[in-house]
């Protein structure tokens, strides 16, 4: 029997349920990868397959989760650079104000938006 949690989508192929608690924590999941620099952004079917393994989910959503990931990286790349290197002026400042759960790959990377 397989143990993973099903996901349901609806019409417009976003997950849906079935239970608004399954729902937060698909959402969670989709953050938590997205902040994750280990994540390769070129391989769209690694990540969707790693979903999957989670998640029992139709490829119908895989368009969906897809942009949802990339929108949360868009999103948190620039909460990071709001907060932490756009205040500061030198990288040192930025490094040393930047709270231990922000690697220094995740800072570096939020340098380039805008650019």
């Amino acid at each position: 029997m397989d143990e993973r949690p099903l996901v349901i989508l609806n019409s417009y192929r976003q997950p849906v349920g079935p239970i608004k608690k399954l729902m937060s924590e698909y959402s969670l999941f989709l953050g938590t990868m997205a902040r994750n620099p280990n994540v390769p952004d070129n391989s769209k079917d690694q990540v969707w397959d790693y979903v999957q393994r989670k998640y029992l989910i139709s490829s119908e959503g895989k368009q969906w989760t897809l942009e949802t990931l990339k929108e949360e990286w868009k999103g948190w790349k620039r909460r990071i650079k709001a907060k932490y290197y756009s205040p500061y002026a030198t990288y040192d400042e930025r490094w040393d104000k930047r709270p231990n759960t922000i690697l220094e790959i995740n800072l570096k990377s939020s340098c380039i938006i805008g650019q």
